[in-house]
Order: C-alpha cells, then structure tokens, then sequence
C-alpha cells in the first residue's frame, strides 16, 4: 500500500481514550477491544493528542471515510466506516467503489445501525454522497471549460509568499501519528499526492518479470504419476 497522503482529523471531545471513542458512539466492549488490539503508536493519537481520524487516503487511489452520525433510531451518535477505492475508467469519468466496513465481533444491533448511517450519509443514495457527486460533476465540466485551459490551478491554501507554511507543524508532543500534521485550512497534503503523482508519470514503466505456473518440483506442463492414472481412469 502507498504512503498516506491526505488525512483529515476532527478534535475529539475532552477527556481520556475511552471517554473520546464513548463520545463518537463506540460501546465499551468495541472500546475494550480497541485497547487490545491497537498498537501503542496508535492510542495515544486519540487518547492523548485526542485527533480522531475522519478521512484519509493512501497514495494513490484508496480511501477511508469514519464519520459518527445520529440515526432516527437512536438517540446517540452512530460511527460507520466507509473503505473506498477510486478507479478512472476514462479521461472525464471515474468510478467509485464503496464498501462499509463494520467489527464483525461488534453487537448486532450496533452493525445494524453503524450499516443505516453508512447508508445514510455516504451509501450511492446518501446525503452527502449526493452532494459530493454534484460537485465532482461541476468540477469536472468546469476543468474542460475555456477559463481553465487559459489559467494554472492555484493550490496553494496554507502558503504565504513567499512559501512558508501559515501554521507551523505539530511537534512530536502535540501528534502522536506518523508524518507531519498541521491544524487549520490548507492544502499541503493536495500537494504532496499530487507531486507523488507527478513524480510516478515522469518514472519509467515498470517492468515485471513473467509469472511461472507451477513449482519448481512440478513444473508447468509436467505431470505426475498420479495425473498419469487419473487421465488413463478417464478414458
């Protein structure tokens, strides 16, 4: 898997690891298991820094979406995990696969509704899916319009003038996670995913060696005395 690239935290609410994961919805026995199972890199990037990751990307086309939502058939916050993968499958048009994602050891009613805010919110017919896809449509024709073949695109959101960013990184004490972190608008990690890009259509193609069929003690074509029987069985 490529290197993340665009990451979008939320400050979590006051408080320690299990009150944080309590305040988006999570029960305590998936907080329990959460404990257990996180590495010691990644607790303290909620339990401590108290950011709770809410999208991110993977160079170059995987994405994950974590959202808490209030359903109509509870009254608290319910979080859903969205896996997505992004496909162009032309030079204007790109398809978009979404999986919702659920702890298959969580309690059933929690997977149903974590399943109804999926739906709701970022499922093909959600509310915000639909206005994203609006917006993605406008874009796209927009970027085939007269104005942007005359003009550069400006990305350069968080930059002053002379490049220097506008808010300094995290320190090692205020982000526990990999990389480099910033609070506030900006456009650093646009930037980055499209310099990866960049630098991967300047790369010559890589080549891949042929893939053999078989073992070195059975090699494609090869049969064994087994095989032998069973073909003689056969006819």
């Amino acid at each position: 898997m490529g290197r993340t690239r665009w990451r979008h935290d939320v400050q979590a609410a006051p408080g320690n690891l299990e009150e944080r994961l309590r305040y988006v919805g999570y029960p305590d026995e998936m907080i329990e298991r959460m404990k257990t199972m996180w590495s010691k890199e990644q607790l303290p990037l909620i339990g401590d820094n108290g950011f709770m990751i809410s999208a991110a990307s993977a160079f170059p086309n995987l994405s994950f979406v974590h959202n808490w939502p209030k359903v109509e058939d509870s009254e608290d916050v319910i979080p859903f995990i969205s896996i997505r993968q992004w496909q162009a499958i032309s030079e204007d048009e790109t398809e978009v696969l979404s999986w919702f994602a659920v702890d298959k050891e969580a309690p059933e009613e929690f997977k149903a509704l974590s399943y109804k805010a999926y739906l709701m919110c970022f499922g093909s017919s959600g509310m915000f899916e639909q206005d994203d896809v609006e917006n993605w449509v406008s874009l796209t024709t927009t970027a085939a319009g007269s104005m942007a073949r005359r003009l550069l695109l400006n990305n350069r959101m968080g930059l002053l003038s002379d490049n220097r960013p506008v808010v300094p990184a995290l320190t090692d004490n205020e982000f526990s996670g990999p990389g480099v972190a910033r609070i506030g608008y900006g456009e650093y990690n646009q930037r980055f995913l499209l310099a990866d890009w960049a630098d991967h259509l300047e790369r010559p193609a890589a080549t891949q060696p042929p893939v053999e069929v078989g073992t070195p003690d059975s090699p494609r074509g090869a049969t064994t005395g087994e095989d032998d029987e069973l073909a003689e069985a056969s006819r």
